[in-house]
Order: C-alpha cells, then sequence, then structure tokens
C-alpha cells in the first residue's frame, strides 16, 4: 500500500520534494526550489501511481507559483480513477 504523503530530498538538486499519492490511483510530486535556502518556486508532476517511470508521468509547471502548486494538486486529486 503507498503511503498517503512521502517527503524527501532530490539527490540531484537537494531540494526537498513532496509527493502525494491520492485514493484516486494518481500521484503528484512537487519539487521546490529556490535561493539561499528558500523556496520561491516548484516544479510539478503527476503520474497513475504504479506506473512512474514507465512513459506516463507528466509534467506540469517548471516554475510554479503556491497558487499554481494547489491548483495543480486539486486537479490531480479530482481526475477520474487511473
Amino acid at each position: 500500500m503507498q503511503k498517503p504523503f512521502e517527503m524527501d530530498v532530490d539527490p540531484e538538486t537537494r531540494w526537498p520534494r513532496a509527493r502525494f499519492n491520492f485514493s484516486n490511483g494518481w500521484s503528484a510530486s512537487i519539487l521546490f526550489r529556490g535561493t539561499d535556502g528558500a523556496a520561491t518556486i516548484a516544479s510539478l508532476a503527476a503520474w497513475p501511481t504504479m506506473k512512474k517511470g514507465m512513459n506516463h508521468t507528466e509534467f506540469g509547471q517548471h516554475e510554479a507559483s503556491p497558487e499554481e502548486v494547489a491548483a495543480f494538486l486539486c486537479e490531480i486529486a479530482a481526475r477520474n480513477p487511473a
């Protein structure tokens, strides 16, 4: 069973990232980025939960604002089951 939330640090950028595993079978990832230790933008991606890395990943904004992050998460959470 997937955990509802997962957090780690991206090995390449060393910035924090969060994964949301929704009950509809979709997952979304947010990679926070910025300067001087302050996250100011985020990169977004989504995929059917059990199919990450299998050419099913959909990329969202690369420089998303907080409003865009919230809208992206709402859109993924409201999708039809994967």
